[in-house]
């Protein structure tokens, strides 16, 4: 490839081969795909109108704008030149055939689309782990574009990051603004030639209708060279800066109702609980009680609760309230089960697939006699008037503050909106907000099942895995292969691990809830310090599942423990330190005003030799030889100065976690 792109005099940015695409479809719903190879070297715009049939027209304009050193942004509108309307379906702003990275050595970092989606670093020749299975019928939504599933073809929503392993550089592409569109990144990895594989940058526009001279402004790219940790903090510390991140340190510590319970009295469950942390949990400062889904008749009917909370849901608020907690409720806000009240007096209000039927999808939905749920049209005024009042009253009324919503994306599923300006990310933001405008700003939301770009600025904590269970893997994980998007500890330690980046960057990372009692069908006590070392670690929200007299002493110290570790690291900063050398991170260092830690995982199948040359983790420290491991207080040995010896650490499914403390100087 002859022609070579710098991007401006002062970058390392080196693309070849550059093309654009645009997908649209005009009012007969015929499709149309235009590509247009652009830009000879040194040019940073690029403007080109396309003509097609039955008086179809469209212009494109790009802009390369130089940023700071090795930092590029690219801008993209189009505009309807024609004397017929379209919809705009999807724009590729930028493909190309070739990218500065060294052919062979290359690793790619990708984000899945959402809590629960594979986020993990591909190398060689593998295979992207966003699944295609069925459930009930459909396909598992855990990404509406899900990877190809060839060996070297890679997508990642929101952002990517390539490394070029022989020069321990890295390229990033990133959304810059994600409350409008859906963005991804799709990298194909070439063993052969010098082009180092090909790069495209796609925004969904989810059929945007454009008529005669009307102009649609896209959301620009970042893109980033340099150093892999450096740029990644970057980019992500000017997202959220751009995207008005709710950051804080201060996290609460929360008993969640909902399960583990017995369900023959949820209420009365409840209110038990609420009188045993009183009496034996003064120790350990649970701040909040909270209820989640399953207190409900019918999902969607969130207002109506069943038999097992026969005084309703605003008296289970106060009498938390009157013991000085704060209460918490947790629901799936845009969605209704086919037997809802909700439903079935409002069919017109929800979102239409292909065949005109209001869409459905299966999903774990506790309570009710429904097992189809149907997604709300957030483009609908009445449905955002609809939404609005519930919340008012739960958080106005009833006086919940903290609000555990789940299954998020059904919002952002495509199909048939009222108003089909509205594209999916738009339609997950405008719920979010009216949500947030609801509640107050003191309120705290912890979005689960959510995609993750629309939920920046809006929500205060994003559950960045699967949900935990009382089991390190289920048998479909084992069944088939382990693939990460199942529910189970592991594959919620792996996401909270690759993702821990996002922490107090775009809100705050919740691990999942953490189940510390013991017995059969529970884990095991490695299986439970790794968890707890992660949520430590992690410093976000604490969420414990079981019911408070099941948790025998020991296991109270482990979230005593697990308190502690938050405090001492609240003013810290916490690294993982090997996210593009494997696929699951292992090794975490936390830098605390007065204490430091490091943690080490085992997350393979196999006991595996571990020890760590403490001299790379902190340059410059003289080292005691004996160090204390922070849960068992076993002591490990330092050897020739540096050299910490962890011993053979068992698989995951029984001891999974070193976590040692390190005291400064």
């Amino acid at each position: 490839m002859e022609e070579k792109l710098y991007f401006l005099e002062k970058t390392s940015i080196k693309l070849w081969a550059i093309t654009w695409r645009a997908l649209l479809q005009n009012g007969e719903g015929l499709s149309y795909e235009i590509e247009e190879t652009y830009l000879k070297a040194g040019r940073d715009y690029y403007s080109k109108k396309v003509y097609l049939e039955n008086g179809l027209g469209l212009e494109i304009n790009l802009n390369f704008a130089e940023g700071e050193k090795d930092t590029v942004e690219l801008r993209a509108d189009v505009s309807n030149v024609g004397q017929e309307k379209f919809n705009l379906e999807q724009v590729t702003m930028l493909h190309c055939q070739g990218i500065g990275i060294t052919p062979g050595k290359s690793v790619f970092f990708r984000q899945g689309w959402r809590s629960g989606s594979a986020s993990s670093s591909i190398f060689g020749g593998g295979v992207d782990p966003d699944p295609r299975i069925r459930a009930a019928g459909q396909k598992a939504v855990f990404s509406p574009h899900p990877g190809p599933g060839k060996n070297g073809h890679y997508v990642s929503d929101m952002y990517g990051l390539i490394l070029d392993q022989k020069k321990n550089r890295a390229l990033l592409a990133g959304a810059a603004k994600t409350d409008r569109f859906f963005s991804r990144v799709y990298f194909k990895k070439k063993g052969t030639g010098n082009s180092g594989g090909e790069l495209g940058l796609i925004v969904d526009v989810d059929g945007l209708p454009l008529s005669p001279g009307e102009r649609i402004q896209l959301d620009p790219f970042w893109l980033y060279w340099g150093s892999p940790e450096e740029i990644h903090y970057n980019y992500l510390n000017r997202l959220g800066g751009e995207m008005g991140a709710r950051i804080s340190k201060d996290s609460p510590t929360v008993w969640a109702w909902g399960k583990i319970p017995s369900r023959k009295d949820g209420e009365q469950e409840v209110l038990h609980n609420l009188s045993f942390l009183n009496t034996n949990f003064s120790q350990v400062p649970l701040g909040t009680v909270h209820i989640d889904e399953g207190y409900q008749q019918e999902a969607g009917d969130w207002l109506k609760s069943n038999r097992g909370f026969s005084r309703g849901m605003g008296y289970v608020s106060e009498k938390i309230r009157d013991r000085d907690f704060q209460a918490g409720i947790g629901m799936a806000p845009f969605l209704a089960g086919a037997n809802s009240q909700l439903f079935r007096e409002n069919r017109e209000w929800f979102v239409r697939d292909a065949g005109q039927n209001p869409l459905a999808l299966s999903a774990n939905l506790q309570q009710g006699s429904s097992s189809v749920f149907h997604v709300l049209d957030l483009s609908r005024k009445e449905v955002q008037d609809y939404l609005g009042d519930l919340f008012q009253q739960l958080a106005g009324e009833w006086g919940y503050s903290f609000f555990r919503l789940s299954y998020l994306y059904a919002a952002a599923l495509p199909g048939e909106r009222k108003d089909p300006s509205f594209s999916r990310a738009q339609s997950l933001r405008r719920g979010l907000e009216i949500i947030r405008e609801a509640v107050g700003e003191e309120a705290y939301l912890l979005a689960s099942k959510c995609p993750l770009g629309p939920a920046i600025g809006v929500v205060d904590a994003f559950q960045t895995g699967p949900e935990t269970g009382t089991f390190w893997e289920s048998s479909s994980s084992r069944f088939s292969g382990g693939r990460r998007y199942l529910s189970g500890t592991g594959n919620a330690i792996r996401n909270c691990l690759s993702r821990l980046y996002l922490h107090r960057r775009l809100w705050s990372n919740d691990p999942g809830l953490i189940f510390l009692g013991r017995g059969r069908g529970m884990l095991g006590q490695e299986e439970v310090l790794a968890l707890a070392t992660a949520v430590a670690l992690n410093r976000g929200p604490v969420l414990v599942g079981d019911p408070l007299e099941k948790i025998p002493p020991d296991r109270q110290e482990v979230l005593r423990g697990i308190l502690q570790i938050i405090e001492e690291l609240r003013e810290g900063q916490v690294r993982v330190l090997d996210l593009l050398e494997g696929r699951d991170p292992e090794m975490v260092v936390a830098r605390g005003p007065k204490v430091d830690y490091l943690a080490v995982f085992n997350l393979g199948n196999f006991p595996r030799k571990r020890r760590v040359d403490l001299r790379e983790v902190f340059p410059g420290r003289i080292w005691p030889p004996r160090l204390v491991e922070f849960w068992s207080r076993e002591g490990f040995f330092v050897e020739d100065g540096g050299l910490l010896f962890l011993g053979k650490m068992p698989p995951t499914a029984s001891a999974c976690s070193a976590s040692g403390r390190v005291n400064k100087g």
